[in-house]
């Protein structure tokens, strides 16, 4: 304005016209003062406040006022926004700052290019927006102007804000921050922590959203700007509602309520209703939410009301303002009148002014000159402080991206995960546009890139045509090489730069290094020459060590993962394993007892009975159901399973079925029930499929019940969802950990050797199988000990028009085979010395009975059904020899075999095991528990015999050993085994009381700790003798020792051995040795 004014006063002077210049400076003034008007009523009265600058303007254009020219049109551009009219406010913008170009003012040039910016951005142009902020901010860095430089950055923060690049908004939003907190602005500093609080609500970073929406509060709360404190209030309650802190979201909600009462806000008070019905609603208080939708409807409906009558309002106001125009026109021809007449006397006065002024002039130009040279020492004290501050800000800011990086990679558990959230981070903490995070390949020799944010990824955990950079090339290439970071100022000058989605001019490279070795590297690219700073390197080298533990911890424990992954793997592997082994063995058993029924019979010599025909059929047909399980299970498997539906008597056929179960169940004494319609109604069904669901779940049923119990089928029709079958028992009942297993193949609940019950482990799976192809379903009620319910339910169609015959069709192919028991005339009497004694240890009845059949001709046979019944039965009779199967309930063959070998009463019992179990593994098993032969089933009945009677054989022989060393040798047998142990056991207690005639079988049988029958046994199997006889023999022996002692008489070797009967000593003597002893004694002389 000075150099203006100096300009205009040469002018002035040279030309002599002072008329003119004073009609210019009244004409000036005027203006001034329509402007000021027009400022002050902008906001009130905006109509008035356009009349105002309306005239401003044309005041200025008629007098050629340039400048007012410029601000009338600022004027307007600000007047015209508030009325909403962009495209107004656009042009009388545009024509302002073709005004200030002209005149050079470029802090105005500045201030029109950021009205533009706002206003375009209103328009939603958000280029054209960008672009005039820009224009704005090379201008402000050129004047270093900083006021304006924090309003551009927060306008750009706006713009990106609306765009949704939040990024970029959060960028200019700390710059403007960092700006209007150097210059102490507080108002504009809580504004913007305003904005960068919403960026940060709208990204989820909550608890920076909330850092910064309090300290906007604060400096609201002192300033005492209510509308501001209301808006602060009401994204408070966002923010909660957003954190679903609903509680916290009411309670600031209310609040601003309460201010947008106070200062009567109808638009905040909207706002905030508008936010109340979804938090009553989620607090659980219907009744405050419909409420509060009520008042949100009347306030909106009221609010367009009002709006309508502004509309109205502005349009009376324009047709008033026409008016005024008209009058005002009239006034402006009655001032020119006025002033030409004043003209001249104005001119005299003016002259004189003018030389009071120039004086006045270069006072002030000295003054002004003192007063910039303070004010340049001023600011430049205050820009020393401001690099102090930035240099303070800068490390607090590296510190604080520490913290958040290392406590925000806490939880990321992947390589992905980690170098992702670095990447991300880097761009929201560090202020980059893009980072890039590369690894090194496996062999070494390039980098991959792994992670990128900025536009290198369209979406998350993508990269848009990833580089693969060789070790040693390019920027990243090389710090990879060395191991050194570099910080790249002009990528243009440095012939390494590699191009990848854009070029850009400033490069910063971080290698990554675990255990000094480089796996990696970090890089960032910026579009501004000299970008990076030291700060900037010393931060993301911090990050590189922070990432690169990170991810050491992350392989360790990847490698830990699949190391756990691979042992249960393996576990699993040996499970199935396991499972397999025992479901073969399982499924061998089941095979070979009815191969042994069939092949027996006709192994043998003689002509088959018709009970062995008999029994040969049942075991053919229970062979043949378990083949048949095997292929519909295959079947079912590949798809190949269909049903074939006929039509027929579906409540016939059932009873037929249920009651082929009667005779076994007849023979478990158990309360068989079969509960079923009495109307038979035609139905469409498979026989076989639904036959075998019934059999299955039958012969379940019946099996796991104990004798005595209750079995119940019970059937039920209904036309719309079809058959319901319930069989329910009484039985040992399935835990509850096994109920949703026992539909699987192979399952069995007890798939051990000692299982009480026998079974493959496919007839469940077979049924549910078959149940799902009927597209029904099966499911069990179950309490252990408490019985079991299964219930079926089979979609199938019903003809209530029609009855069939009770017996539609028989079913076929069940070939029920009750197991038997064995009965009292099975049992052999135990009497019969003359046969040596068989005890039978057999769980298979059919089998136990067909063998005491084939045996009881050569041998007195007992039986025992469980391995624990025949050790206590082996334990009793101590028979001659004992034949056992593997696989039995309770105990097992081996069990029992360990447990008779080591009692003395029956260690001398051979012992043949028969089993299914044919492997090397169960021979060793079998053969180290003592027992002395091993047959696998099926086997030849000629073979089991030829095998019991060698084993007789070689007993005998052993008897006889025994028997002749007792009968050389009594006090000491050389065999050293557990037999001569028991013998020289009863010779000792027999030596003990040998002088005793009172010692008899029932003191040795208390002393050994057997009954008189099993210490009978025992000394018969070893020694052929009876207890007495055996007692007898000692004591005779030890006679014939005595007489041959020179000395010795017969009365007194006769009552040393405990006879005091002279006469009855002799007799038993001769009996033993074939002489008296007088002849004994006489003998031995002649020998000697």
């Amino acid at each position: 304005m000075t150099l203006r004014f100096w300009l205009f006063l040469c002018g002035l002077l040279s030309t002599g016209d002072t008329f003119l210049w004073a009609q210019s400076g009244n004409t000036q003034e005027t203006v001034n003062q329509h402007l000021e008007r027009a400022e002050k009523l902008t906001s009130s009265q905006p109509e008035k406040a356009l009349v105002a600058a309306k005239t401003a303007l044309t005041l200025a254009q008629k007098n050629k006022l340039t400048l007012s020219e410029g601000k009338a049109f600022q004027r307007l551009a600000r007047i015209y926004a508030e009325r909403d009219d962009y495209v107004s406010a656009l042009n009388a913008a545009k024509n302002g700052l073709s005004i200030f170009h002209k005149l050079g003012e470029q802090r105005d040039v500045c201030r029109m290019y950021m009205a533009v910016g706002v206003i375009n951005r209103y328009l939603k142009l958000y280029d054209a927006s960008i672009e005039a902020n820009l224009q704005a901010l090379k201008i402000a860095e050129a004047e270093q102007d900083t006021a304006l430089l924090g309003a551009i950055y927060g306008n750009l923060g706006n713009v990106y804000f609306d765009q949704k690049d939040y990024d970029r908004s959060l960028q200019s939003g700390l710059k403007a921050l960092n700006i209007q907190m150097a210059q102490r602005d507080s108002q504009a500093v809580g504004n913007t922590f305003h904005n960068l609080a919403r960026i940060y609500r709208i990204r989820r970073e909550f608890g920076k959203a909330k850092e910064f929406y309090n300290k906007s509060l604060a400096i609201d709360l002192k300033k005492g700007n209510q509308l501001n404190i209301g808006g602060s209030y009401l994204d408070l309650a966002l923010l909660y509602r957003d954190m679903g802190d609903f509680q916290q979201a009411l309670q600031y909600t209310q609040r601003t309520l309460a201010i947008a009462n106070r200062i009567k806000s109808k638009s905040l008070q909207q706002q905030a209703l508008a936010n109340l019905p979804l938090i009553y609603g989620v607090l659980g208080n219907p009744e405050k939410a419909v409420i509060a939708l009520k008042q949100y409807e009347e306030l909106k409906d009221s609010l367009q009301s009002a709006e309508l009558s502004r509309q109205i309002a502005d349009l009376q106001a324009s047709y008033q303002g026409e008016q005024k125009d008209r009058e005002l026109s009239l006034q402006k021809l009655r001032l020119e009148a006025q002033q030409a007449s004043l003209s001249r006397q104005r001119t005299l006065i003016v002259s004189l002014i003018v030389f009071v002024l120039l004086g006045a002039l270069i006072g002030y130009l000295l003054f002004n000159r003192y007063k910039l040279r303070q004010r340049n020492l001023k600011l430049s004290l205050e820009n020393e402080q401001y690099q102090l501050s930035q240099s303070l800000q800068h490390r607090q800011d590296i510190d604080e991206t520490i913290h958040y990086f290392a406590s925000s990679l806490y939880g990321k558990n992947t390589v992905d995960e980690i170098l992702w959230d670095v990447a991300k981070n880097c761009i929201a903490r560090l202020g980059f546009v893009d980072c890039v995070i590369y690894l090194l390949n496996d062999e070494q020799t390039a980098l991959v890139q792994k992670a990128a944010y900025g536009n290198k990824n369209p979406e998350a955990y993508s990269i848009l045509n990833p580089l693969e950079i060789p070790l040693g090339e390019g920027i990243v290439g090389s710090v990879a090489q060395t191991g050194k970071p570099e910080i790249v100022t002009d990528t243009t000058r440095d012939p390494r730069y590699v191009v990848d989605d854009e070029v850009r001019l400033a490069e910063l490279t971080v290698p990554l290094l675990l255990q000094n070795k480089v796996i990696g590297v970090i890089d960032s690219e910026h579009p501004e020459k000299g970008f990076f700073k030291e700060h900037h390197l010393e931060a993301l080298q911090t990050i590189a060590a922070i990432c690169s533990s990170k991810i050491a911890q992350a392989i360790a424990d990847e490698e830990a993962k699949k190391a756990k992954i691979l042992q249960i793997e393996a576990e699993h592997i040996r499970q199935l394993d396991r499972v397999k082994s025992q479901f073969f063995a399982n499924l061998s058993h089941e095979f070979r007892t009815p191969l042994q029924l069939i092949l027996a019979p006709l192994q043998k010599r003689g002509a088959i009975s018709p009970e062995e025909t008999h029994m040969m059929e049942r075991n053919a047909n229970r062979l043949l159901r378990l083949v048949n399980q095997l292929l519909d299970l295959a079947k079912a498997e590949m798809g190949m399973l269909k049903l074939n539906y006929q039509w027929g008597n579906l409540i016939g056929f059932l009873y037929q079925t249920a009651r082929y179960f009667e005779p076994m169940a007849e023979a478990k004494k158990i309360r068989y029930q079969i509960q079923l319609p009495t109307t038979e109604p035609l139905m469409a069904y498979d026989s076989d499929k639904l036959e075998k669901i019934v059999y299955n779940l039958l012969s379940n049923a019946i099996k796991f019940t104990p004798v005595g119990g209750q079995v119940t089928i019970q059937g039920e029709l209904e036309p719309e969802t079809g058959l319901r079958l319930v069989v329910r028992d009484s039985g040992i009942g399935i835990p509850e950990s096994h109920q949703d297993r026992i539909f699987d193949r192979f399952f069995q609940i007890d798939s051990s050797q000692t299982r009480a019950f026998g079974g493959s482990g496919l007839g469940l799976a077979l049924t549910k199988e078959l149940v799902e192809l009927y597209k029904g379903s099966i499911y069990v009620e179950s309490q252990p000990e408490s019985g079991s319910t299964f219930v079926v339910l089979l979609p199938l169609a019903v003809d209530t028009t029609q009855h069939a015959s009770r017996v539609d069709r028989v079913p076929h192919g069940i070939g029920m085979t009750a197991p038997g028991q064995l009965t009292e005339q099975e049992q052999t009497d135990i009497s019969g010395e003359d046969k040596p004694t068989l005890l039978l240890v057999e769980d298979h009845p059919e089998l136990n009975n067909y063998l005491r059949q084939q045996l009881s001709d050569r041998f007195r046979v007992m039986q025992a059904m469980r391995g624990d019944e025949g050790l206590q039965m082996a334990r009793w009779l101590v028979p001659d020899l004992i034949i056992s199967d593997v696989m039995m309930p309770g105990m097992d063959g081996f069990s029992m075999t360990r447990h008779l070998k080591e009692d003395d009463l029956t260690s001398h019992i051979p012992i043949i095991l028969l089993t299914a179990k044919d492997d090397i593994d169960s021979r060793k098993e079998g053969f180290e528990g003592g027992a002395e032969q091993y047959l696998a089933k099926p086997f030849a009945l000629d073979e089991l015999i030829a095998r019991i009677n060698s084993l007789l054989t070689q007993r005998n022989l052993l008897r006889k050993k025994y028997s002749r060393e007792v009968m050389l040798q009594p006090t000491s047998a050389p065999v050293r085994d557990r037999e001569a142990e028991f013998l020289e056991k009863i010779i000792r207690l027999i030596d003990e009381h040998m002088t005793d005639e009172a010692f008899s079988v029932e003191i040795l049988q208390r002393e050994m700790g057997m009954s008189r029958m099993q210490l009978h046994r025992k000394l018969k199997a070893l020694t052929d003798q009876s207890a007495s006889d055996f007692i007898r023999c000692i004591r005779l022996q030890r006679a014939a020792d005595l007489l041959q002692q020179p000395g010795i008489q017969i009365a007194e070797a006769a009552y040393l051995s405990g006879f005091n009967h002279l006469s009855y000593f002799s007799k038993c003597f001769k009996d033993q040795f074939g002489m008296l002893p007088s002849e004994f004694i006489r003998q031995k002389e002649i020998n000697k």
